[in-house]
């Protein structure tokens, strides 16, 4: 939830009991939810949340050179995030 809010994204983070139930349920529920309010952000805002989430995965779980490896498929680095 952090990294999704630091990205700037605002959504309902209510959930039913039957939502609640478990890690799956949670993020069958919450998926939808970041998805659409991505979608609604203006171009520039979508680049911005992007590279938001990519530093704050690649920080919080050591995953910077699988990050580098999946962006170099599209010419860039973590270096040029941020």
């Amino acid at each position: 939830m952090r990294i999704v809010k630091r990205a700037g994204l605002s959504l309902d983070w209510s959930l039913t009991v039957e939502e609640g139930k478990n890690d799956r349920t949670r993020k069958r529920a919450y998926l939808p939810r970041i998805e659409a309010a991505y979608a609604v952000l203006p171009n520039d805002e979508k680049l911005v949340a992007c590279w938001i989430v990519a530093n704050e995965v690649a920080s919080r779980y050591y995953v910077g050179d699988q990050l580098n490896s999946a962006l170099a498929h599209i010419g860039w680095n973590s270096s040029q995030i941020g």
